[in-house]
């Protein structure tokens, strides 16, 4: 015969390993006796969410921050699936340098702890072209050895990136 027993769903009050004894015995008084341990594991939480746009040629990245409440337990593995092409995962650090302007959707990350508990993150990212910044014409102009210069003013304008010029040298 087959017994099966169940329980509510169990909350984090119960986390931990315990010990069960299953005892069987028939109308003779044979019995057999088995041990085994029961985990109740929690698994691990990502407490972050990556951004969800980027630009061609500029690098993305992503660190993934995840814990595990389990007394003794840590995170196993980070693992991606359905990403795009030159995307790379290192432990919990994502990176990649976009090519091609577009969406990519249902990037998937499994942080798994080492009883097999996971937690998933679904997300997309929707890659724009980087378009370069533009100068505004500045007209020649003359300075006078001896004289103090008078201001000279240069205008960037960067339609995709606003205040964020990296770099206007004179």
């Amino acid at each position: 015969k087959t017994f099966t027993f169940s329980s509510d769903v169990l909350s984090v009050d119960t986390l931990g390993v315990y010990a069960i004894r299953v005892t069987s015995q028939d109308e003779q008084g044979n019995e057999d006796t088995m041990d085994f341990s029961l985990r109740v594991n929690q698994p691990p939480v990502i407490s972050n969410t990556p951004s969800s746009v980027g630009k061609v040629g500029a690098l993305y990245t992503f660190t993934i921050d995840a814990t595990d409440s389990d007394e003794n337990d840590n995170i196993d593995s980070y693992t991606i699936d359905n990403y795009p092409s030159g995307m790379t995962l290192s432990d919990n650090f994502l990176t990649w340098t976009p090519t091609e302007a577009g969406t990519y959707s249902d990037i998937k990350i499994t942080v798994q702890d080492k009883y097999g508990g996971q937690s998933i993150l679904l997300f997309t990212i929707t890659v724009s072209l980087n378009i370069p910044p533009t100068i505004t014409d500045v007209t020649d102009t003359i300075i006078q050895i001896n004289q103090a210069m008078s201001s000279l003013v240069v205008t960037v304008q960067d339609s995709d990136d606003t205040n964020k010029i990296g770099r206007a040298h004179v």
